[in-house]
C-alpha cells in the first residue's frame, strides 16, 4: 500500500510542477516597484511575453497615470531658451523645469543628482535628432539624457 501512495504522491507532485511551469512569471503591463540611483523609487513593467520585468524606470512617471508619452518636438538648438507655444511661453530642450507643462515637449524629466530638465522622448534610432548636443543621447527609458 505504501508503494501505491508513493507512486500517487510522485504523480501528484509531477502534475503540480507541470501546472506551475505553465504560469507566466508576471502579467504583461503589470508594474512593480524598484529602487533607482540615489535611493529614489521607480518601477518595472512586465514584458508582453510575461516572462520577466524590464529595466527600472526612474523618470518620475507613475505607471497607469503617466502612460501616454507626449510626442517629441523637433530639435531646435541645444541652448535652453524659451519659445512661444500655444499662446504661452514654454521652455526648450534641457532648460531647468518643475513640471511638464513648462516644457515645449511636455516632458520635465528628473535626472537623479542633476535635477529636472525639459527633455524629449527618443529611441536609439531617433536620438541624433531628438537629443541634440549637449545631450549624450537616449537612455534606456526612452528619454534624452542630461549632460
Amino acid at each position: 500500500m505504501s508503494r501505491h501512495l508513493a507512486t500517487i504522491a510522485a504523480l501528484a507532485l509531477g502534475a503540480l510542477l507541470a501546472c506551475a511551469s505553465d504560469r507566466p512569471t508576471c502579467y504583461a503591463g503589470d508594474a512593480v516597484g524598484c529602487t533607482c540611483a540615489g535611493n529614489l523609487h521607480g518601477y518595472q513593467v512586465c514584458n508582453a511575453g510575461g516572462d520577466g520585468y524590464g529595466a527600472c524606470v526612474c523618470d518620475g512617471t507613475t505607471p497607469g497615470l503617466d502612460s501616454s508619452a507626449p510626442p517629441s518636438t523637433p530639435a531646435v538648438d541645444a541652448a535652453p531658451q524659451a519659445s512661444v507655444v500655444d499662446g504661452g511661453t514654454k521652455k526648450e530642450f534641457l532648460a531647468p523645469c518643475a513640471t511638464g507643462e513648462e516644457c515645449a515637449s511636455g516632458l520635465c524629466q528628473l535626472f537623479p543628482s542633476k535635477g529636472s530638465f525639459c527633455s524629449n522622448r527618443c529611441t536609439a534610432q531617433t536620438a541624433s535628432v531628438d537629443c541634440p548636443p549637449p545631450s549624450p543621447g537616449c537612455n534606456a527609458q526612452g528619454v534624452c539624457k542630461a549632460p
